[in-house]
């Protein structure tokens, strides 16, 4: 988290607990209390003088400036920055891990970690249930329509595409029967479709 956006986070919770006026005076003390601590190490001088020279030394180094501007790593330094790193952020050390699952937004679905790859949780299920992996044109159906219900008995392996868009569609059929009998009803108000009871 960038610096300053660290520091109005931290504001905030400040006049969240204690209120504005107290929020401000605390953060008066704080930068009283670094400075202080600056000039008690290093001198009154020293630290104005530290805090002048760190800043025209990031003046220095931006942009072409910077020795390594438009500079790349050859490949064996690349190799060596990757075998330091190696294994340091990988799973459950990643501070973004989350269990080796996530919810794939676009589509619905949910993945699953298997080994060092993530694959669709529904389609997981039925290669454990089978024990055997299953082929590209080989889609599995949620019975109850719900893609994040993936335990096995809501599952349905079908042989190909063709089959899994013949029970979507008879599904359609069905449910337009359900409205010719007065079981389902469109309601205008609210732009759906609801069950009468």
């Amino acid at each position: 988290m960038p610096m300053k956006k660290c520091r109005s986070t931290l504001n905030k919770t400040y006049e969240e607990i204690y209120g504005k006026n107290k929020a401000k005076q605390m953060k008066k003390q704080r930068s009283q209390c670094w400075k202080k601590s600056y000039e008690e190490r290093w001198g009154t001088n020293i630290a104005a003088n530290a805090k002048q020279k760190l800043s025209e030394y990031g003046k220095k180094r931006i942009g072409n400036k910077n020795p390594f501007y438009g500079k790349k790593h050859s490949q064996q330094t690349k190799n060596q920055i990757s075998k330091l790193r190696a294994g340091k952020y990988a799973g459950s050390l990643n501070p973004n891990w989350h269990g080796g699952r996530f919810l794939d937004k676009k589509h619905g679905y949910n993945y699953v970690r298997i080994g060092n790859k993530y694959q669709y949780e529904h389609r997981a299920q039925i290669e454990k249930a089978l024990g055997r992996p299953l082929e590209k044109n080989e889609p599995v159906h949620h019975i109850d329509g719900n893609k994040l219900n993936n335990n096995i008995a809501n599952l349905y392996l079908c042989n190909n595409r063709r089959e899994h868009r013949k029970i979507h569609m008879q599904l359609e059929r069905l449910a337009l029967k359900l409205v010719r009998l007065g079981m389902i009803r469109f309601n205008k108000n609210i732009g759906e479709y609801e069950a009468i009871i």
